[in-house]
């Protein structure tokens, strides 16, 4: 019996995110050695990291925070890494393109669970995956919040503003779409207490559907 799990691991942020390293790829490597080493269950977990990328990142780059990237993929024979393009954030219709993709590219694999980070990535999820699939959606931030945050001290034209109210608006959706999600197979995992009530009171998301997150936080600090 093949008992072998494929996970599917769904970033939007770019691996060259200053985060990536301490909350994506050192957990994702923790549990693969984990569940690899478990022979009692005869376990065998292989990860694919897909990220969605502005610009292609080369091994003959190898920028500081990608080179833990390749000393995964080139150290361990289950894990994966698959960049995908992406275009510039301009609606939901410039996440059409990544849904289709993403779509290709499931259609050639097995997928035994997906983990999306953040909105961007949890609503390409939700709209590319098979509604039998366990998908969890990694709820780190706020997107439209932090937008707002970033330009309500900034002196804007009246175009630059029809722009922000545009993005913010979008993003809101995003977010309202993802985090309201009831299906059977749907896990939101918060980032912390005040976040979970935070996506109940806006988003309407389902207390039964929400999880505190334990394994990609960073230490406390005394």
């Amino acid at each position: 019996m093949n008992n072998r799990k494929h996970l599917i691991f769904i970033l939007y942020d770019s691996v060259l995110n200053s985060v990536f390293q301490s909350q994506v790829l050192t957990p994702l490597l923790n549990r693969l050695s984990k569940e690899t080493s478990n022979v009692k269950e005869n376990t065998n977990l292989k990860i694919t990291l897909i990220s969605f990328e502005k610009n292609k990142i080369s091994k003959k780059q190898k920028p500081i925070i990608f080179s833990p990237v390749l000393e995964a993929i080139d150290n361990n024979k289950n894990f994966n890494f698959v960049q995908i393009p992406k275009i510039p954030f301009i609606g939901k219709l410039s996440l059409i393109i990544a849904i289709k993709k993403l779509k290709t590219f499931l259609k050639q694999t097995s997928i035994h669970e997906v983990i999306a980070r953040g909105p961007f990535a949890g609503f390409i999820a939700q709209k590319a995956l098979p509604k039998n699939i366990k998908l969890t959606v990694q709820a780190r931030g706020l997107g439209a919040e932090e937008l707002r945050f970033a330009h309500q001290y900034q002196k804007q034209s009246l175009f630059k503003r029809l722009i922000f109210k545009f993005r913010y608006n979008s993003i809101k959706k995003i977010e309202e779409y993802v985090y309201g999600h009831n299906s059977e197979n749907f896990t939101i995992e918060s980032v912390s207490p005040a976040m979970k009530k935070y996506l109940i009171k806006t988003f309407n998301a389902q207390p039964n559907k929400i999880v505190i997150a334990t394994k990609d936080l960073p230490k406390p600090i005394d």
